[in-house]
This record gives C-alpha cells, structure tokens and sequence, in this order.
C-alpha cells in the first residue's frame, strides 16, 4: 500500500508516480495493473477523487490527460495525444455475453 498519513489541520499529504523525463530517446512508460483473478468477477481499478465535508465544499476532480506535442517548430509542432478508453471484452460465446461500455 502507498498512502499518506491523515492530518488534523492541513493537507494530508501527496502521492505521485513518474517515471523520469528523457532528453535523448521516450521517457519510461508509466502502468498501474490490476492482476488476473480466477474468481466470478475481477477486481477493479479505481481512481476516486477526495470527498469535501466542508459546508459549499466541492469534491476534487478526476483529470485525465494525453501528452502534449509541444515543440515550437514552425513546420510540424507536433500533435497532442490522445484519450483512449475501452471497456472490458467478452469471450463467451453465448448471445448474452456482453462487452464492458
């Protein structure tokens, strides 16, 4: 387990995973798995953003974003990526299998 500790006044803290820039080649891929399950249903992989009990308060946001392409040159800056999400195949072979949305 990774976490932080709780706080009684403040931030409780941060948690962040990077793999390191790269100036001559890709910078290190960066993957968070969950693993195989031979039980009826697999386990989840959750990103949850923190709850606010403050009176008004607001819950934090959930951001996914693809890189940038961020070179100035005037010919080809490049191009931003993209934001890919697929739900779940399924390999049953009756009509009632369904795929993940």
């Amino acid at each position: 387990d990774f976490h932080t500790g709780n706080a009684e006044s403040g931030a409780s803290g941060t948690i962040t995973i990077s793999s390191g820039d790269a100036s001559g080649g890709r910078a290190g891929k960066t993957t968070i798995a969950v693993g195989e399950s031979s039980e009826m249903i697999g386990a989840n992989a959750e990103i949850i953003a923190g709850s606010s009990t403050s009176r008004s308060g607001i819950g934090g946001d959930v951001v996914v974003a693809a890189g940038s392409g961020s070179s100035s040159d005037s010919r080809d800056g490049g191009d931003g990526g993209k934001v890919l999400i697929a739900g779940g195949l399924s390999n049953g072979r009756s009509k009632n299998d369904n795929g993940g949305d």
